[in-house]
């Protein structure tokens, strides 16, 4: 055995034992390849389903460009059940920017705390997510509409223009969460002050 190999051979056989890799570089989790857990995503089982998203998370955190990996998780949004959907929104923050379009897909979710989850996780993603989530704005429920104000506020002054439009929402909350986010970016928010001021005179 050349001592190049006497070198690799531990280092491979601690990848193989703590279900990271297999030889032909296929990402595994907990002894499964990706590709089982892809399939298991179409279990009749739903916990089976949930376990797999997570599992198909955990692969994407160590590697975001497995292939197959991120479209599978999009394509298990439209699970039936919400505990499938939601963990497959939690898996797909280990993608970053790459879910963009995926989480933007599960704001528009059924279940509250399903676009909740969405909109927190697109929030991770900075300024270019804004879009999706001013989209929320327009949500008929009150309560997403004010995560999402929420959300803008942590965003920077990029989200400023969609703060403003919330300030004109029909729900004090989500008025006041759209101040509130106003009053966190700051400085930068300085061109809201006339709509912000009108806000609080017509409240």
């Amino acid at each position: 055995m050349s001592d190049i190999l006497r070198w690799m051979t531990p280092a491979i056989l601690v990848l193989t034992s703590s279900g990271v890799l297999f030889a032909d570089d296929e990402p595994t989790h907990e002894g499964r390849r990706l590709s089982e857990w892809i399939k298991r995503l179409g279990d009749k089982d739903a916990p089976l389903r949930r376990e797999a998203a997570e599992a198909i998370g955990a692969i994407g955190q160590s590697f975001p460009n497995s292939a197959g990996a991120l479209q599978a998780l999009e394509k298990a949004l439209s699970d039936p059940e919400p505990d499938v959907r939601f963990q497959v929104v939690r898996s797909l923050r280990g993608f970053g920017v790459r879910a963009l379009s995926a989480l933007s897909k599960a704001v528009g979710d059924p279940e509250p705390h399903i676009r909740s989850a969405a909109i927190f996780a697109l929030c991770r993603l900075g300024a270019e997510a804004i879009p999706a989530v001013a989209k929320a704005l327009s949500s008929s429920d009150v309560r997403t509409r004010e995560e999402a104000a929420i959300a803008l506020g942590e965003m920077g002054a990029t989200a400023v223009p969609s703060l403003v439009k919330a300030l004109g929402d029909g729900a004090a909350e989500v008025r006041q969460a759209a101040a509130d986010g106003l009053e966190k970016i700051g400085p930068d928010a300085a061109g809201a002050l006339p709509a912000l001021t009108k806000a609080l005179t017509d409240a």
